[in-house]
């Protein structure tokens, strides 16, 4: 830009010797001062400085990246309830870790809260079979002020009407049952009422039910298979709750382990068996009969009757002992080879296998006081044999087996009620249910 324009236009003050001399001497000063002060020098070199850079810079960009790139993570959703109703027709119902088989008029609700089965009756009757849980969160079945709690057993609950007290019975493994603050501890082969407490599943009243097929179905997703107006579960909509939006899922032939299952202690005398002329053979007195196997009454055992309601602890190995067990099989040897002779019959698989192989058990434990041996075989038959005609005798043997030489503890109480499970109509069922009873 130029000034000369305003020469002479701004008045400017002259200025004397002695402002000027100042003046130069401020810029003289500082000039001396700019070039005595050394320049500071950096404290890392170039090569390190640059890598520095780098590193901030690979790190923002690193953190800009996620930032970017996360996604909020997903809201944890509870399972909507799923509502099961039964009008005129006993059905079964899979969620994958139990199976539930309700009998006609029955309403409940099925919620998976915190990992775990809440199953709450509004009203009827269900059956339970739990697979074992682990470390995850138990089943409980609700009906009204009465809770059952599992981790893996087969049992039932029956609520009527929905206006009084569940009834709980328990056929496989063991529930507590909670109720107005006090809990109790329900096994295999006994039920509990409010009124009675725990009792044995002989005390209640047989229970019949309808005749019905079965529905398979799953929690997370079913789907409709049936006609409307075809008997059978409905499933209700759980977004209103309500049955405007039904599932009916088709009925039919119900397997057998689901089908009309029934309390496995009838109430129902004891079967007396046939009557058998005893003749003497080895390890007792042996009745030969034309129905079914031949029974022997150990050596030293007490004839009469075995009927046993209310016998005290103290009095079960009497009783276990007197009952009398299938016969080993005859085969004409010593003792010393009757063992051999068995494996060889059990090798051929011939018609005399079966006896043969529950005989190795029976020579165990009455004749070479190997009771452990004895537990071993006939675990090993019952797996090979599920449905011989030495079955029930098998079973009963076992119990005699770890009851007479273990005790009367937890395992033979199992033993027991396995019986009762497995044999049902089984000629010592009286004693099996007293086992199980006893403390």
């Amino acid at each position: 830009m130029n000034f000369d324009g305003l020469k002479g236009r701004i008045p400017v003050e002259p200025l004397d010797d002695e402002r000027l001399t100042n003046i130069e001497r401020r810029i003289v000063s500082g000039a001396d001062a700019t070039v005595a002060r050394p320049l500071r020098t950096p404290r890392f070199g170039l090569a390190t400085g640059m890598a520095f850079a780098a590193v901030v810079a690979v790190g923002a960009g690193f953190a800009g990246w996620q930032l970017r790139g996360a996604r909020p993570a997903a809201p944890v959703v509870a399972e909507l309830p799923v509502h099961v109703r039964t009008d005129t027709q006993r059905s079964s119902l899979d969620i994958g870790d139990a199976v539930l088989t309700t009998d006609a008029a029955t309403e409940l609700t099925i919620t998976r809260p915190n990992g775990g089965v809440l199953v709450t009756m509004k009203r009827g009757k269900v059956e339970l079979e739990v697979g074992k849980r682990g470390d995850r969160a138990p089943l409980v079945v609700a009906a009204g002020d009465t809770q059952v709690i599992v981790v893996g057993t087969r049992f039932s609950v029956d609520y009527g009407d929905g206006t009084g007290v569940a009834e709980v019975r328990v056929t496989e493994g063991v529930v507590r049952v909670e109720r107005h603050q006090q809990d109790v501890r329900v096994t295999a082969g006994q039920a509990w009422t409010a009124k009675r407490g725990v009792i044995a599943l002989a005390q209640l009243p047989e229970v019949r039910r309808p005749g019905g097929g079965t529905i398979v179905a799953s929690a997370d997703a079913a789907r409709p298979t049936g006609t409307p107006g075809e008997p059978g579960a409905t499933i209700d909509d759980p977004e209103t709750g309500s049955s405007a939006i039904e599932i009916e899922i088709e009925t039919g032939e119900a397997p057998d382990i689901l089908r009309d299952r029934i309390a496995v202690v009838p109430d129902a005398r004891v079967r007396t068996g046939p009557t058998a002329t005893p003749t003497t053979g080895s390890g007792g007195t042996r009745p030969t009969t034309t129905d079914g196997p031949a029974i022997v009454r150990p050596s030293g055992s007490t004839t009469g009757n075995t009927g046993t309601s209310g016998a005290p602890r103290g009095k079960l190995p009497t009783l276990i002992k007197n009952h009398g067990v299938v016969a080993a099989l005859d085969v004409g040897v010593d003792d010393k080879h009757l063992m051999a002779r068995y494996q060889v019959l059990v090798r051929e698989r011939g018609d005399q296998e079966a006896h043969a192989f529950y005989s190795m058990a029976f020579t165990q434990h009455f004749k070479l006081g190997r009771n452990g041996d004895a537990l071993s075989t006939l675990d090993a038959y019952l797996r090979r044999f599920p449905k011989s005609e030495y079955h029930d005798a098998a079973l009963w043997l076992r119990v005699r087996v770890q009851c007479l030489a273990f005790g009367i503890d937890d395992k033979c109480r199992f033993a027991a009620a396995e019986y009762l499970r497995r044999a049902p109509d089984g000629r010592a069922r009286a004693i099996a249910e007293l086992i199980t009873l006893s403390r």
